[in-house]
């Protein structure tokens, strides 16, 4: 799971998207907690998916914040 990646974008990059990776990790925890693994694998790769765009946004702030 993307759990730590997750938890790094909520609080340094973009934090609506990083709550929402967050909430997807946590889904695929308790996913694999009761072996549902279909269900992990789909949370896994949205939370993949929105971790990435929460880097690439949070990188983009940062270049716009910088240059003024």
């Amino acid at each position: 799971d993307y759990y730590g990646l997750s938890i790094f974008t909520l609080i340094c990059c973009c934090l609506p998207v990083g709550v929402a990776a967050l909430i997807f990790s946590y889904e695929v925890q308790s996913a694999n907690a009761i072996g549902d693994v279909p269900r992990a694998l789909k949370a896994s790769n949205r939370a993949k998916i929105l971790n990435y765009v929460a880097l690439v946004l949070g990188a983009f702030c940062w270049m716009l914040v910088s240059n003024h």
